[in-house]
């Protein structure tokens, strides 16, 4: 029978600790009901294992500190609309893999003057085609780094480890985690919520807001959910004049020899 990895990992006993979070697939008042309900059990869940107290007044500064980050981020992202950004897309898939893996408030100090830098620097990084990636999850900046060499500029994303992990803001309320729930269901949803027309608008609107010349989607080997969406998507944005190119990749994502003469031929087809 088919196993979730959390199942595996729970067998084994890897971790002392292991809490599977089951979220719905739609949006409505009865998945919001839901997916609270389950949020609300990991909570519990976490104070009996670790014998500690998870307060409102806790969870208010985390929300605090984690919406001043995305915050941060989404300047970041500001400055990539520019015809002629100060940073590159490989740099930004850096500072996204910071952001989750160093502790917030400190990442949030660096980013401040990160920013300050930027503006005071007048650096430019240019590119031929402005691209947006889309796909699997990816945190390989050499791949990124290997389309820019070919000459095209990522300047947005539309990715699990991108703009859907920071997009929407935690909205300050009296239950935090009614709040938490609601913006963790209702962020950008990637394709295993359904339908899919909210996030198919969200995807054009980038193209339109960033200025998108070209999409450059990889999607992991066995990743069913864009397998299936893929399709759907690229009708939508190529009768929006939006090219797209289709890469088949390794979980790794490796910019391997194949993959880049790829990439250059369809650069080249730009033209």
């Amino acid at each position: 029978p088919t196993r979730r990895f959390a199942d595996v990992w729970e067998y084994y006993k890897f971790k002392d600790f292991v809490h599977i979070l089951d979220a719905p697939r739609t949006i409505s008042d009865l998945a919001y009901e839901v997916y609270e309900s389950q949020v609300r059990g990991l909570k519990r869940h976490l104070e009996e294992h670790f014998k500690v107290q998870i307060t409102d007044e806790k969870l208010q500064d985390a929300i605090d500190v984690y919406n001043k980050g995305r915050a941060l981020l989404k300047r970041i992202h500001e400055l990539r609309k520019q015809d002629v950004p100060p940073i590159s897309g490989a740099e930004t898939m850096e500072i996204l893999n910071a952001s989750r893996r160093m502790p917030p408030q400190q990442f949030n100090e660096m980013m401040e003057r990160l920013l300050q830098e930027l503006a005071a620097s007048k650096r430019e990084v240019k590119g031929k085609y402005r691209i947006l990636l889309n796909g699997s999850p990816l945190n390989n900046a050499d791949y990124i780094k290997a389309i820019e060499n070919l000459g095209g500029l990522v300047v947005m994303d539309e990715l699990c480890t991108g703009v859907r992990y920071w997009w929407e803001s935690v909205d300050k309320g009296s239950d935090p985690i009614k709040a938490i729930s609601r913006r963790y269901l209702h962020n950008f949803a990637c394709p295993r919520m359904c339908p899919s027309d909210d996030r198919f608008e969200r995807v054009l609107k980038l193209t339109r807001d960033y200025r998108i010349d070209a999409v450059i989607t990889g999607i992991v080997r066995h990743c069913m959910s864009w397998a299936h969406e893929q399709p759907l998507l690229r009708r939508r944005l190529e009768d929006a004049g939006i090219p797209v190119l289709e890469l088949d990749l390794e979980y790794s994502m490796p910019a391997t020899g194949q993959i880049l003469t790829r990439v250059q031929a369809f650069l080249e087809m730009l033209q």
